[in-house]
């Protein structure tokens, strides 16, 4: 099941199958162990129970790009993470004059290929979200315009899309 945005009746359909007795594929059963780690909640510093799952998923998008491109000499592919400061309090009122934009993607993948004697570049950038999380309105607003300029944007919520197709995509035009 490789999906862009997995539901959480998605991974409930999953668990049905498990209660059902009955054996789970390797996609299915990766999306279910991704599920539940990444779902672990803990304490803040204020107390409070928090679950990170989307800073945990980018995390692993991370080291899966570093794991995947790190010895080649000729490329280089750069996992940079934007700063969007949040979206409300101080912080966010400060990024905002710094030129942070609203909904802007999280990550903005970078990947240079030699051609020739020079080096060739292209961006690709990426929303992560919680599984059932939801595309705000400035998300889908700033993927619709990257997408209408040519670049490469996507929105995803489990490491198998981001395996599957953002890292293919990225091969292809690394023509790994």
């Amino acid at each position: 099941m490789i999906k862009q945005l997995v539901t959480v009746a998605d991974i409930n359909n999953i668990k049905k199958i498990t209660w059902e007795q009955r054996l789970l594929t390797a996609q299915e059963a990766a999306l279910l162990q991704e599920y539940t780690a990444f779902s672990v909640k803990i304490r803040n510093s204020k107390g409070q129970l928090r679950c990170d799952y989307e800073s945990k998923l980018q995390i692993a998008a991370h080291n899966l790009i570093k794991t995947e491109f790190q010895y080649r000499k000729d490329v280089d592919v750069i996992f940079l993470q934007i700063d969007n400061g949040g979206n409300k309090g101080t912080n966010h009122k400060r990024k905002a004059q710094e030129g942070t934009q609203a909904g802007w993607a999280d990550v903005e993948i970078k990947a240079w290929k030699k051609e020739d004697k020079s080096w060739v570049g292209k961006s690709f950038y990426v929303e992560t979200k919680k599984i059932g999380g939801v595309v705000a309105r400035n998300q889908q607003h700033w993927h619709d315009f990257l997408i209408e300029k040519g670049e490469s944007a996507y929105f995803y919520n489990n490491l198998l899309y981001f395996e599957k197709v953002i890292i293919k995509e990225i091969k292809e035009f690394l023509k790994y």
